[in-house]
Order: structure tokens, then C-alpha cells, then sequence
């Protein structure tokens, strides 16, 4: 957790609390420092920007972590789709291959 950047984020989050890269920057920010607070920003954020792509990844990771092992897999999946869609091709393999890890780690 960067102090400094969090009060730089703080600070641009008022100007524009509505900018999904700041969400998602945020909540990066208390990753292991804060989870509930991370899985709820996660949760607003598939919910309210479900076209941020960066956030699936992220959010599939901490969902799993977190011992929320279907709505982990659920977001993989949907972020695969999603991420298909955009024809980002390095984005796809990557959320690819953290599903596929993620099923092995959960005998998917």
C-alpha cells in the first residue's frame, strides 16, 4: 500500500468518482490490506462497469482467494467472454490462463 498514491487517488476519485480505471486503481491499493473492502469495490464494479475489462481478472483472483470459489469461476467466465468480444488477444490468454490455473487449483 502506497500512502502517497492512495492520497493521489483520493484526490482524483473526487474529480471523478464515477472513472472505473480510479475504482479499480483503489481497490489494488488494499489488496491484502482490506479484502472486504476490495471485494465490494470489485463486486460495484463488474455490477456498474461490467465493460472494465482489467477488473475481472483481478476480482476472479481475490473472489477465489477469498473462499468465494463459484462467483470466482462465474467471473473468469464471464471475463473470457467479455474479453473475447474485445479481440485483445493478450488479455484473453492471460485471463485464459489463470482460469485454467484456477480450475486445476479447484479440481474444476
Amino acid at each position: 500500500m502506497n500512502i502517497k498514491r492512495i492520497k493521489e487517488l483520493q484526490k482524483l476519485l473526487k474529480k471523478n468518482p464515477l472513472d472505473p480505471f480510479l475504482i479499480y486503481a483503489m481497490t489494488l491499493e488494499f489488496i491484502g490490506k482490506n479484502n472486504e473492502f476490495c471485494l465490494a469495490s470489485f463486486r460495484k464494479l463488474l455490477d456498474e462497469f461490467p465493460d472494465y475489462l482489467p477488473t475481472y481478472y483481478q476480482a476472479a483472483k481475490l473472489f477465489a482467494d477469498s473462499g468465494y470459489v463459484e462467483e470466482a469461476r462465474a467471473t473468469y467466465k464471464l471475463g473470457i467472454k467479455k474479453t473475447a468480444l474485445s479481440k485483445n488477444n493478450k488479455a484473453l490468454e492471460e485471463i485464459k490462463n489463470a482460469f485454467k490455473n484456477f480450475e486445476f487449483e479447484n479440481d474444476g
